[in-house]
C-alpha cells in the first residue's frame, strides 16, 4: 500500500461541510462513498482540515491508502463524482505523510459584494444594507498583520492550547464590484475568518471605530458583537505542504471576476 494526496475542489452549498455528520450530506461522506464504489471496498479519507456548512474550497487536499492495482484506476474517480465536486490531482508519496497535520500553510478567500446579483448569489456573500466605507475596511484588514492571539475571534477558544495565528499574507482586491479578502496563516481557528469578516465590516460601517478596532486586536477592549459573516463568500482556497511541489496557486477562483 502506498500514500496517495488527493487534490479535489468542491462547491460546498449542498453541504454540510467536509466533516461527515450523521443524518446530513457531507462532503467526506459523499467523495468516500464514491472511492468504495469504483475500489469495492471500505476506505477513509483524511481531509486536509474542516470546513463549515455552506462553504466552498478551490484547493482541498486528503490522503488514503491504495495498492498498485488501485491506484491505476483512482484516475476514473473524476467521472464518478457530482458535478460540484471535482479531482484535480493524484499525488503519490514515497513516505506516509498526513493531509491535515503536516500542512504548511493554509489560505483562504472571501468574496463580497454589494449589489445583489443571481449570479453570485451562492459563491459570493452579499452585504448591501450598509454604507460600508471601503477605505477604513482595508485599513483595518491590513493591521492584522501585527496580531498574533486571535481568542476573540474564535468560536470555540478553550478547544486550544493557544489561540495564536502567524498570519503570513494578506491580500484585499476590489474588481467589478467583488471584494476578495485573502487571508494566509500557519493556522486557523474555528470560525476565525468568518468572526473576522464580520467584524472588518462592523469597522467599515463605523460600528466599531479605527480606534476601537485597535484596541479590540490588542486584546485591551473586548470585541462588541460576537457573529460569522454568510458562509457561501468563503473559499479554502490554497494549502501547501513542503513535499508537495505542484500546488496550485490562487488564480482558479479569481475567475469570479471575469463575469
Amino acid at each position: 500500500m502506498h500514500r496517495y494526496f488527493l487534490e479535489i475542489s468542491y462547491k460546498g452549498t449542498n453541504y454540510h461541510g467536509w466533516q461527515k455528520q450523521p443524518n446530513v450530506p457531507s462532503i467526506q461522506e459523499t467523495f468516500e462513498s464514491k472511492v468504495e464504489k469504483l475500489l469495492g471496498r471500505k476506505v477513509h479519507c483524511q481531509g486536509c482540515g474542516r470546513t463549515d456548512k455552506g462553504v466552498h474550497a478551490s484547493q482541498f487536499y486528503l490522503h488514503l491508502d491504495l495498492d498498485e492495482k488501485e491506484s491505476n484506476r483512482i484516475h476514473k474517480l473524476a467521472k464518478l463524482l457530482p458535478e460540484d465536486i471535482s479531482l484535480l490531482s493524484v499525488n503519490r508519496l514515497t513516505e506516509k505523510r498526513d493531509a491535515q497535520l503536516d500542512v504548511q500553510t493554509r489560505s483562504y478567500q472571501y468574496y463580497l459584494h454589494f449589489q445583489k446579483d443571481p449570479f453570485l448569489a451562492s459563491s459570493s456573500a452579499l452585504y448591501d444594507k450598509e454604507d460600508y466605507k471601503l477605505d477604513v475596511l482595508e485599513k483595518a484588514f491590513y493591521s492584522l498583520k501585527e496580531v498574533r492571539d486571535f481568542e476573540y475571534f474564535c468560536k470555540t477558544p478553550n478547544n486550544y492550547k493557544h489561540t495564536n495565528c502567524e498570519i503570513r499574507e494578506l491580500n484585499f482586491k476590489i474588481e467589478k464590484g467583488i471584494l476578495c479578502l485573502t487571508f494566509s496563516a500557519d493556522r486557523f481557528l474555528r470560525s476565525m475568518i468568518r468572526y473576522l469578516v464580520a467584524s472588518l465590516l462592523d469597522v467599515a460601517s463605523q460600528k466599531i471605530s479605527i480606534q476601537e478596532w485597535q484596541s479590540i486586536l490588542k486584546k485591551d477592549k473586548k470585541l462588541p458583537h460576537r457573529k460569522e459573516a454568510f458562509p457561501q463568500g468563503l473559499y479554502l482556497a490554497k494549502v501547501t505542504y513542503p513535499f508537495l511541489t505542484n500546488c496550485s496557486t490562487l488564480e482558479s477562483k479569481n475567475l469570479i471576476f471575469t463575469k
